[in-house]
């Protein structure tokens, strides 16, 4: 649904297109809502209340996978980056991008059972080069990093074997049990490279997680980045460009949406 609305967001001189012309694209939900770009989130609003707008509505009969397509757009925390993704995609004609649909889940609640079993199940399918990202659901700060980045998780770890992680905290760059996270406080999504995706038997990614490991374990004892996590927050608040970054500064969410990552198990 193309539609004019007044976010001077999407106004010149910051996006081009006229003033009187269509200056957003949104998505019409099988439940009756449009979700659309608004400032530099997004926003849902009842269909009826759109439609009153000068609007177009353009069909997506010429996709093939309408339910993963619905499910991208509904069973994905908002965020901007992710939503304009799936739009180059419609405007392509791309279905693979919509499968799987979910890459930044909205977590339900979990019970203590289904949680043990979880991790049991984690255990047996997590493999070296996978991203573990977490985040502390009784932390205000980790919550504050995620809903700041428009995004799930706050931390990512990874995978080295033998029931092992390496990942940056405040006191440097370590490596530890994985299990340091098996408690109902955390919330954790196993994420996998693609491209590795049923080969994780073949010697080519045996290669790949040699190097991976190798790399990740010449970084322990690197203290924290505290200036480069400042730079970033400060980028992610005042909604600063990727002109202001540097070639690593990129958020666990950002990994997600932007790296051929795909998700394999939640907890």
């Amino acid at each position: 649904m193309m539609f004019r609305d007044w976010d001077l967001w999407y106004k010149p001189p910051r996006y081009s297109v006229g003033w009187c012309e269509y200056n957003k694209t949104g998505y019409v939900s099988d439940a009756g809502w449009v979700v659309y770009p608004f400032w530099r989130s997004l926003r849902k609003a009842p269909f009826e209340a759109i439609r009153k707008r000068k609007h177009t509505l353009v069909p997506l009969s010429f996709m093939t996978n309408l339910e993963s397509i619905e499910a991208f757009f509904s069973q994905n925390r908002a965020n901007a980056s992710l939503f304009f993704q799936g739009l180059n995609a419609l405007a392509k004609h791309d279905d693979t991008f919509f499968e799987p649909p979910v890459r930044l889940p909205i977590l339900q609640p979990i019970s203590r059972e289904e949680f043990e079993r979880s991790w049991e199940q984690l255990l047996l399918l997590v493999r070296p080069t996978d991203q573990i990202m977490v985040i502390d659901t009784n932390s205000f700060i980790s919550r504050a990093i995620a809903a700041v980045d428009q995004g799930v998780w706050s931390h990512v770890a990874g995978y080295v074997g033998n029931g092992n992680i390496i990942e940056a905290g405040l006191s440097g760059v370590v490596e530890r049990p994985l299990t340091v996270y098996r408690s109902q406080r955390y919330r954790i999504g196993l994420y996998r490279v693609r491209s590795i995706i049923g080969n994780e038997e073949t010697p080519e990614h045996a290669k790949q997680a040699e190097s991976f490991v190798s790399m990740l374990r010449g970084q322990i004892g690197a203290r924290y980045g505290y200036p480069q996590v400042m730079r970033l927050g400060i980028i992610k608040i005042f909604g600063l460009g990727w002109k202001w970054r540097s070639e690593n500064d990129m958020s666990p969410n950002e990994m997600v949406i932007f790296q051929p990552l795909q998700l394999i198990f939640l907890i």
